[in-house]
């Protein structure tokens, strides 16, 4: 095996695994956006049920249960712009090695 070989290897083998961390930060990334909606869903339950309970008759409850639901989403919004930032670090990378090796960019679709 001649060094090329060996060192197209090595770079296909860095790419597979910058791959993966990728698809690992998108399912992050679906994660988030599942958290951040949960508090709009469990408003509109509230608001659709208003007939059946009192919640919003004890300002101190629904001041409770909006302050949690706000912090739901707060995390939700961070976790997804967190992910993003890593996916775009790795496509970075990935462009990075693409440039370095004509070869490499040929494989990569």
């Amino acid at each position: 095996m001649s060094i090329s070989q060996h060192s197209e290897q090595l770079l296909l083998s860095e790419i597979q695994v910058l791959l993966a961390e990728k698809r690992t930060y998108y399912s992050l990334l679906r994660t988030g956006l599942g958290i951040g909606s949960i508090p709009f869903t469990v408003i509109i339950f509230l608001v659709a049920t208003s007939q059946y309970h009192g919640i919003f008759n004890y300002a101190w409850l629904a001041g409770i249960i909006l302050f949690a639901l706000l912090i739901i989403s707060i995390e939700g919004i961070k976790i997804t712009y967190d992910s993003r930032k890593k996916i775009s670090r790795l496509d970075k990378m990935i462009k990075t090695i693409e440039k370095e090796n004509k070869r490499i960019a040929e494989i990569i679709v």
